[in-house]
């Protein structure tokens, strides 16, 4: 995982754990926080119906410091990212907030909800989630964003097929 791979990410950690129980090892404490990164690809379409692949990275903060937190969020946007389909990209902080107006998620925008596809539902359902081959249209100039990454489609690998 790119925070093993990371030695700046692990030094960071090692040092800046003041959030972690203090019966932890630095190592235990840097295992511990790696162990609870999830990241989670997702396609955007914009306006003219190009994709624009995004990267939600939920983590633990190792620290409850909010200037060292910012650091850290920010260290971690610099990191590449392996995940499903062999994609790969750096982080980028995403300047614009998603926002679901089903669940209200932070970390996706109305189209892209998970909940309409569960089974029983019986909630209201994003305009594209019914059709199969409709990609979700998204006006970004109506979203905002917040710890969301962005990988630049130079980068990504399985777009080639």
């Amino acid at each position: 995982m790119a925070i093993w791979n990371s030695p700046e990410a692990t030094a960071f950690i090692t040092v800046n754990h003041d959030a972690i129980s203090s019966s932890l090892s630095p190592e235990q404490a840097v295992a511990m926080i790696i162990n609870l990164v999830t990241v989670r690809k997702m396609d955007l379409i914009i306006t003219g119906g190009h994709k624009e692949r995004t990267w939600a990275i939920y983590a633990t903060s190792p620290t409850e410091m909010f200037n060292t937190y910012l650091t850290w969020r920010n260290l971690i946007g610099t990191l590449s990212f392996d995940a499903d389909l062999a994609t790969h990209g750096e982080g980028v902080h995403y300047p614009k907030e998603l926002h679901c107006t089903l669940c209200y998620g932070i970390d996706h925008p109305t189209p892209l909800c998970p909940y309409p596809f569960t089974t029983r539902w019986h909630g209201p359902v994003p305009h594209a989630a019914g059709c199969k081959n409709a990609a979700p249209m998204i006006d970004f100039d109506a979203l905002q964003v917040l710890d969301i990454h962005c990988t630049p489609a130079h980068e990504t690998r399985s777009d080639q097929g």
